[in-house]
């Protein structure tokens, strides 16, 4: 059932992008780093293991899974910047453009943006990835070790919080929390911790059995939709401690989603179909802003989102043009690449 949420998740980033929906995209990465540090360190423990082999072998799989979609959808980016021109692109997404400089070309090559703050790297030809600098970080750093046992993942977590209080003690602003290393450290030590306390979490408070996926999702959305609601009427930095609530309301909430369909998310949909919905999921987030692009460009002579009728008409053409392109890229790249995949991962699980 992973591959539905994934997917939902990545709409959802496209939806704060284009239409502009406050805090969506912002809940949407957080679920994505609870759910990736949860997946990462189950496939530490239970298919690659910590020896020597095992972490190459894992390493290699995250090479697999990362960069060749995503340096597909890098050079879709170039060609719809050529065809719409630079000044269109730089009017519609500033940070979308071609990269000229050796070191912006390794930046866009490698998908690591060295900063405090990753989005503040520009260009990026796929903006979303900012993002993707800080999951290779903590894919690294889990495939290491730091989620190896309960009490360092335990540690880690304390840290993460540690971190969180220091950051409203001393006045930081939302970036502090949200758009770097240090912020995302949270979502993703929480996500590692469920590996370990996931039996414990469905004996003791039922979660996984009487908690349908269905629930848990359209909590999820209310909560998203509750806060996007509530900044739109009174301005998200108005009341950044609300809009925080419902931050790390969405995070309780994630890892609640992480459990249940862990347990029962056979019951929303086949394995087959989840799968296949859930292969969306890489290229509409790495490509949904071209796809926005080249509807924007198609639709009007001026670049236009947002949330109005002409951003409507945006979005909906960008919908079908993102899922077209990742269906391309699903046939003709993610297959042959998980060929290769396949090969890569241990042939017997670990017990």
């Amino acid at each position: 059932m992973f591959g539905f949420y994934r997917t939902i998740l990545a709409i959802s980033v496209m939806a704060f992008h284009l239409l502009g929906i406050p805090v969506i995209g912002t809940y949407a990465v957080f679920s994505f780093f609870v759910l990736s540090g949860f997946l990462m360190t189950t496939i530490m423990h239970e298919t690659y293991g910590y020896d020597l082999q095992g972490i190459k072998r894992y390493a290699a799989n995250r090479f697999f899974r990362l960069y060749p979609m995503y340096w597909a959808a890098a050079l879709f980016s170039i060609a719809v910047i050529l065809i719409a021109s630079s000044a269109y692109a730089y009017a519609y997404k500033d940070t979308m453009q071609i990269p000229h400089r050796i070191s912006s070309i390794v930046f866009n090559l490698t998908m690591i943006f060295p900063a405090r703050f990753p989005y503040t790297v520009d260009p990026r030809l796929s903006p979303p990835t900012w993002a993707l600098t800080v999951e290779i970080f903590f894919y690294i750093c889990i495939g290491l070790g730091l989620s190896r046992t309960r009490n360092r993942t335990f540690g880690w977590l304390g840290a993460s919080l540690v971190y969180l209080a220091w950051s409203y003690i001393d006045g930081q602003g939302e970036s502090y929390r949200y758009a770097n290393i240090p912020a995302a450290s949270l979502p993703f030590a929480l996500g590692a911790l469920l590996y370990f306390v996931k039996g414990d979490v469905q004996r003791r408070l039922g979660v996984g059995t009487a908690i349908s996926p269905a629930a848990v999702l359209g909590a999820l959305a209310s909560n998203a939709a509750l806060f996007a609601v509530y900044s739109m009427r009174h301005k998200v930095n108005s009341s950044p401690f609300v809009v925080d609530t419902g931050k790390y309301l969405n995070l309780v909430l994630s890892a609640v989603a992480v459990v249940v369909l862990f347990h029962r998310g056979h019951e929303f949909c086949s394995k087959a179909v989840d799968k296949w919905f859930g292969d969306f999921s890489y290229p509409i987030y790495l490509s949904h802003w071209q796809a926005g692009l080249m509807a924007s460009y198609f639709l009007f002579p001026k670049p236009t989102f947002g949330m109005n009728k002409p951003g409507a008409q945006v979005f909906l053409l960008a919908l079908l043009i993102v899922f077209a392109w990742s269906y391309a890229s699903i046939a003709l790249i993610d297959r042959r690449v998980n060929q290769i995949r396949n090969k890569i991962r241990p042939k017997v699980p670990r017990t």
